[in-house]
């Protein structure tokens, strides 16, 4: 039985071009495989948490309603942060709410927590407690245990400055033997000391 077979030169003839072929589709593939993983690499780094400054301290000041009794208070909510870390701070507290001759003010301190893990927004919670004074429209005044849980959202303007978005809180103060929970919403600007 005859077998068909090449000569050699035949075989190194017929591989040349081939391989010609090949370097030249690889040549053409290359360009846009290197555009593939360069968009890649670039949409995954916009993905992952973007490094950035811890506020050594942070100041806020804004706006507050709260609801007690079925009566809107409408005031103020100014709270200091020191940064122990990237997630933890420890702030002090204080608002101030008015309606009518009646008001209520409280003084608050705890541990604030931050997720950082983005550049502009910031979620923030916390768990305060200290003392709640109210007034009533005859000018008597009583005090009591003040807790504060709550949390908000805060967006980085540039370095120093940014917006708290929103502030929800549940206002429980003990006073005169009764406990009253009370929900709290406001909004403001942070203003941030230092960076480390």
């Amino acid at each position: 039985m005859k077998r068909s077979m090449s000569s050699p030169v035949s075989d190194g003839i017929g591989f040349l071009p081939g391989m010609i072929r090949l370097r030249r589709s690889a040549r053409v593939l290359r360009l846009p495989a290197l555009s593939v993983l360069a968009f890649t690499l670039c949409g995954a780094s916009s993905a992952w948490p973007q490094e950035h400054e811890v506020p050594q301290a942070e100041i806020l000041g804004g706006y507050s309603y709260l609801h007690s009794s079925d009566a809107n208070f409408n005031g103020w909510k100014a709270s200091l942060v020191g940064n122990l870390n990237r997630w933890v701070g420890i702030a002090a507290d204080f608002d101030g709410h008015y309606t009518g001759a009646e008001s209520e003010h409280s003084i608050t301190f705890g541990p604030e927590f931050a997720v950082r893990r983005s550049k502009r927004w910031t979620p923030v919670g916390y768990a305060l407690f200290g003392v709640a004074i109210e007034k009533a429209a005859s000018g008597e005044t009583e005090h009591g245990f003040a807790t504060e849980l709550g949390g908000g959202l805060d967006y980085e303007i540039n370095h120093q400055w940014a917006v708290r978005v929103f502030d929800v809180a549940a206002s429980i103060t003990h006073i005169g033997g009764e406990t009253h929970v009370s929900p709290k919403f406001g909004f403001g600007l942070v203003f941030s000391l230092g960076h480390k």
